[in-house]
C-alpha cells in the first residue's frame, strides 16, 4: 500500500470480529485544511501514476475537474488555519493532596502542652504589676544594671505562646500549599507546539480540569516561621529608645523603580473543576514553549473516574480556526514528603 499511495496518508489497519468472521478494517486519517494532493505513485490496473481519487459513498472513483477544485480549495485554506498541538511533559498523573492537616493540627497541641503555663495567683499576680511600676524597683534595677527579670506575668505569656502557635499553623498551611506546588506529580505541565513552517502570532491556550483543585502557594519561596516568644524567665535587657528610620528613603533619594510584572496565567476554581487561561504566545515555526507550571490536586469524588481529563484550545491573531483536545491524566495517592513541612527540634548540646 505505502509504494502506491505514499507515506503521507495516515492509515491504521486492523482486524474485526463481525458475526463470527474476521473483517478488515482501514481506518484512514481525515482531511484536514492544508492537507496536500495525494496522487498514484505507481500503475494500478488501468490507472497511471499521477492520478488522484476521491472518495464518494460506497466507492472510490477517479476524481472529476470539480474534485480536483474542491482538494485545491483545500489545500490553500490551510496556509490561513492555525495548526498546534499540547502535550503534558513528564508522567501524565496527577495525585490526590497529602494530608498535612492533622499533622498541623497535632504540631499546635503538641505545643500548647509544651509551653502553656500554669497561671500565677491572683496576689502574686498584682504584685508584680505593681511591682513593675514601683519607683523603689526603678531604683534598684538602676543599681543592679541594664538587665530585669521576667515581667510578664503567666496570663501574657500563655496569650504570646497562643499567638505564636496559631501563627505557625498559618505559615505552616501556606507551606503545605508550597510543597504541593514544588511536587512533580501536583504540577499541571503543558508544553504548546507549532506543528507548521509558518509563525503563528499571540497564540493563546485555554484549559479546563474535570475533576481538581488548584493549589495557590502565594508564593513558591519557603515562608519562616513567625519568632517564638521569649521562654518564660528570660531576663530584658534595657536599652535607650531610639528613632527608627525603616520604610524612609534618604535626603534626596527615590525609590527604586519596579520591574514590569511578567503576565501569568489566570486560573479560576468552579466547584471541581479548574479553569485555566495563558497569556498569549508567539511561536516560530515547529517552536514549543512550554506554558506556566499550575499546581493541582486530584478530587477524591469517585463519579470522576480512573483520569483527571484536561481539555485544550488554542487560537491565534494571525490565523484561522481552534485546535483542540483532550490529555488524560491519571489519578494517584499522594507521594508527597511531608518531612520538611514540621521544622525539627534544636539539639541540644551534649554533655
Amino acid at each position: 500500500m505505502r509504494g502506491y499511495i505514499g507515506d503521507r496518508i495516515g492509515w491504521h489497519p486492523q482486524y474485526v470480529d463481525h458475526s463470527g468472521v474476521k473483517v478488515l478494517v482501514i481506518v484512514v486519517d481525515p482531511p484536514r485544511p492544508g492537507d496536500r494532493l495525494h496522487t498514484l505513485r505507481k500503475t494500478l490496473r488501468n490507472f497511471q501514476p499521477g492520478v488522484l481519487f476521491t472518495r464518494l459513498p460506497g466507492q472510490t472513483v477517479q476524481a472529476s475537474p470539480v474534485h480536483v477544485e474542491m482538494l485545491e480549495r483545500r489545500l490553500l485554506t490551510g496556509a490561513d488555519a492555525l495548526d498546534v498541538t499540547i502535550h503534558a511533559a513528564g508522567e501524565q498523573v496527577l495525585e490526590y493532596a497529602a494530608d498535612g492537616a492533622s499533622i498541623i493540627e497535632q504540631w499546635g497541641v503538641d505545643q500548647l502542652k509544651k509551653r502553656i503555663r500554669p497561671l500565677d495567683s491572683p496576689s502574686s499576680a498584682s504584685e508584680k504589676e505593681s511591682g513593675s511600676l514601683s519607683p523603689h524597683l526603678a531604683g534598684v534595677l538602676a543599681q543592679l544594671g541594664p538587665l530585669m527579670a521576667e515581667r510578664r506575668t503567666t496570663e501574657a505569656y500563655n496569650v504570646e505562646v497562643g499567638n505564636y502557635v496559631a501563627a505557625s499553623k498559618q505559615v505552616l498551611g501556606t507551606r503545605l500549599k508550597q510543597l504541593h506546588a514544588n511536587h512533580a506529580a501536583n504540577q499541571l505541565r503543558l508544553t504548546l507546539t507549532n506543528n507548521t513552517d509558518r509563525p503563528f502570532a499571540a497564540v493563546q491556550v485555554s484549559v479546563q480540569v474535570r475533576g481538581a483543585w488548584h493549589i495557590d502557594p502565594g508564593s513558591y519561596d519557603w515562608t519562616p516561621l513567625p519568632e517564638e516568644p521569649a521562654p518564660w524567665g528570660t531576663r530584658t535587657a534595657l536599652t535607650p529608645p531610639y528613632i527608627s528610620l525603616s520604610g524612609r528613603y534618604p535626603i534626596g533619594a527615590a525609590p527604586l523603580s519596579r520591574p514590569r510584572p511578567v503576565p501569568r496565567a489566570q486560573v479560576r476554581q468552579v466547584e471541581r473543576n479548574v479553569l485555566i487561561t495563558y497569556p498569549p504566545v508567539d511561536l516560530r515555526p515547529h517552536a514549543q514553549h512550554v506554558l506556566d507550571p499550575i499546581a493541582l490536586a486530584a478530587a477524591a469524588q469517585p463519579e470522576f473516574g480512573q483520569t483527571v481529563d484536561v481539555t485544550w484550545k488554542s487560537t491565534a491573531s494571525n490565523a484561522n480556526g481552534l485546535c483542540h483536545g483532550t490529555i488524560a491524566l491519571a489519578r494517584r495517592d499522594s507521594t508527597l514528603d511531608l518531612t520538611r513541612l514540621i521544622p525539627a527540634p534544636p539539639r541540644t548540646a551534649e554533655t
